[in-house]
């Protein structure tokens, strides 16, 4: 049975386990209100100073009327005791107090050890004359003193020597303690030694569960039945408990039947609690509870699309039938497309190739011979199909947008050309673009793509349609993002060197000619435009020639290639 440990440990005797005491000394002690305590055993000296310092001079209290007990004097009366004179005597005045009173100081013998108890933080379980805790027990002392107080608190365990309690002595091992136990007061009275054995259990019960009746693994038939039988090493198993789905939880006292239990699927959580509160972990046992012949099910495998209510599908596409018994196991599983005669399902198989409606019918027979349920009909299954066979891949297409030129079999297009997609099909419909750049893998196309990196690049791009048949195009390219480079050349060399507002300018004589010219890598170049010291943009046809004299020239120049990539400079000079 379960009692609290403070009933139930049980202070042996001494005998031959008692561990040995430490020292304690006989003593006075004065508490923090100046009350002042001394161990009863101890004798007593009175003596008188006229000054209240310690180390001033005494002199020994003597007794003419009891000489013979006085030196020492012992205390007969345990607790409060009394030294007296009459009468109280004003320190001012050095008058006797009226009224008449007598000047008392108190004392306190105390001759009696504290009493200590044990306190722990569980339930205890008594077997027999064993004394069980479940896991992570904690123990504390409860000491009391009725005259000079609680000194110290020691202990012992399993023959060590004792030491002084500080905080809470824990348990974690499971095995036999024993643990030996005293206290000491503020004078030096000493406990008898207390003696305690237990036993700690902490591992967790286990609960067997075994399926009384028919059964497969896991599956049970409505005649069967669940036992659960718990054991526990230590204290014993105390209470079992289940859930069935989501019930209440329950108390298992005998065999749980499947018959009050409905088909189907179920969930049975159960646990033990032993003695002292060890709980087993929650098991959880998943069974199906069948009393019903074989459930066919079809699926669609492979490629299905339903659009503007027709069900299209591919060449690839197969019926595959799951048949599911849950008591027996399913034996076959026969099938007929139309009129013919019925074959035994083995795998998936493949719709007819042909476009309109087509019956398939179907059934299944488990190992006792239960037949799939009638529908009203007949003794099988059916599934009528509308298919229409799509076999046909989206049409491809793509659109340039922006800067293109094609020369030598070779289309060229600039970094901001943009390549479009486009892709059309009339049956099951386009269901996807992806597309592929120097083979780095397919990408879903959302919108128009451009390419930025310069040289040659392999764009390969396809379309699917909703039953997956699928189509590839491929576009060779170059991309060209260098602008053209610009040469200027003067007809001769410069005469001289003028600077104007801290510019230097090269000085050529009114007959010079300037030459403009450009050269492009892969394009080649289209157009060059100059323009004389901020004035309108002009198309360079001819060298630039006959300007003024005696004044200076700023000349900005802009090249392009085919593919409008353009670069401009300038040149600065002064004609004389």
């Amino acid at each position: 049975m379960k009692k609290n440990i403070l009933l139930i440990l049980i202070v042996l005797p001494l005998l031959s386990l008692a561990q040995t005491q430490l020292e304690h000394e006989k003593k006075m002690f004065t508490d923090e209100n100046g009350r002042i305590y001394i161990n009863k055993a101890l004798p007593i000296y009175l003596k008188v100073s006229s000054s209240p310092e310690q180390n001033s001079e005494k002199h020994l209290m003597r007794s003419k009327s009891s000489p013979e007990n006085s030196n020492p004097l012992y205390f007969a009366k345990e607790g409060l005791n009394y030294f007296y004179s009459p009468w109280a005597v004003d320190t001012i005045t050095k008058k006797v107090v009226e009224p008449k009173q007598y000047v008392k100081f108190q004392i306190y013998a105390d001759s009696k050890p504290p009493k200590t108890k044990i306190k722990n933080n569980t339930t205890a379980y008594a077997k027999g004359d064993t004394l069980f805790f479940g896991k992570n027990l904690k123990i504390n002392f409860k000491t009391t003193d009725n005259v000079s107080g609680i000194s110290k608190t020691y202990y012992s365990i399993d023959g060590e020597p004792f030491k002084e309690h500080s905080q809470d002595i824990t348990f974690d091992k499971e095995k036999s303690y024993i643990i030996k136990f005293y206290s000491v007061d503020n004078v030096g009275n000493v406990e008898s030694i207390q003696i305690v054995e237990f036993t700690i259990d902490s591992s967790k019960p286990l609960t067997n569960l075994h399926i009384i009746g028919d059964h497969i693994d896991n599956i049970i038939s409505g005649k069967a039945s669940i036992a659960l039988k718990p054991q526990d090493a230590f204290s014993g198993a105390a209470t079992t408990f289940y859930v069935l789905d989501n019930n209440d939880k329950s108390v298992y006292k005998q065999p749980i039947s499947a018959s009050k239990i409905m088909e189907g699927k179920h969930t049975l959580s159960y646990f033990t609690e032993d003695e002292v509160q060890n709980r087993e972990d929650e098991k959880t046992f998943t069974f199906f509870v069948d009393k019903s012949a074989p459930l066919i099910i079809d699926e669609i495998i492979g490629d299905v699309f339903f659009a503007n209510g027709r069900e299209y599908t591919s060449g690839r596409t197969q019926l595959q039938l799951t048949a599911i018994d849950n008591r027996a196991g399913v034996k076959s599983v026969y099938y007929s497309i139309g009129a013919e005669s019925f074959k035994l399902y083995e795998k998936p198989f493949f719709l007819p190739q042909k476009q309109g409606s087509i019956k398939i019918d179907y059934y299944a027979i488990d190992n006792v011979n239960n037949k799939t349920k009638s529908d009203g009909a007949n003794n099988m299954n059916n599934k009528f199909f509308s298919s229409y066979i799509d076999l046909t891949p989206p049409e491809l297409n793509y659109q340039i947008i922006g800067e293109e030129i094609t020369f030598d079999n070779t289309l060229y297009i600039s970094p901001t050309t943009k390549i479009k997609f486009i892709a059309k099909d009339n049956e099951s419909g386009v269901q996807k673009i992806t597309y592929s750049l120097d083979q780095s893998g397919e990408n879903e196309y959302n919108k128009e793509l451009t390419v930025s990196t310069n040289g040659e690049h392999e764009l390969a791009f396809y379309a699917y349609d909703n039953v997956n048949n699928s189509n590839q195009k491929n576009i060779n390219f170059k991309v060209d993002g260098t602008a053209p480079q610009i040469i200027t050349q003067f007809s001769l060399q410069p005469i001289a060197k003028k600077n104007i507002e801290g510019i230097d300018y090269d000085v050529y004589p009114k007959h010079f000619i300037l030459f403009l010219a450009a050269v492009d890598d892969m394009v080649g170049v289209s157009k060059i435009y100059y323009s004389i010291n901020g004035n309108s943009e002009k198309l360079y046809t001819s060298p630039i020639k006959n300007l003024s004299a005696n004044k200076s020239y700023n000349v900005e120049i802009k090249a392009l290639d085919f593919l409008g990539n353009s670069t401009t400079t300038q040149t600065k000079f002064y004609i004389q």
